[in-house]
């Protein structure tokens, strides 16, 4: 899976209940592009508390294995998740992505 790019915002209310924090507390989003025979198929999203990966948006494009790279470089081990799947419809830069 790469590419990747990582960097910190805010969080919305949903995201905040998901991940157990407070509304607002900083969050690191890491979007990844997955392919299949070379070709994208999947734009996916992870969100971590920011405390928890400080400068993550340095590595943007340095690491394939997301949680192989925040155990090697965070010491953070990920012994569960929540995912959540959607399909909807693509927004420009999305579609551009996929093509």
């Amino acid at each position: 899976m790469w590419p990747q790019e990582a960097w910190w915002s805010t969080l919305s209310r949903d995201i905040a209940t998901d991940l157990f924090i407070p509304e607002g507390t900083p969050v690191a989003r890491i979007q990844r592009l997955q392919l299949a025979d070379g070709r994208p198929v999947t734009l996916m999203e992870n969100y971590i508390e920011y405390a928890k990966v400080p400068g993550i948006e340095h590595h943007s494009g340095h690491f394939v294995a997301l949680y192989q790279f925040l155990e090697e470089n965070y010491n953070l081990f990920i012994d569960s998740t929540k995912d959540k799947i959607s399909a909807k419809s693509t927004d420009f830069l999305e579609a551009r992505v996929l093509d």
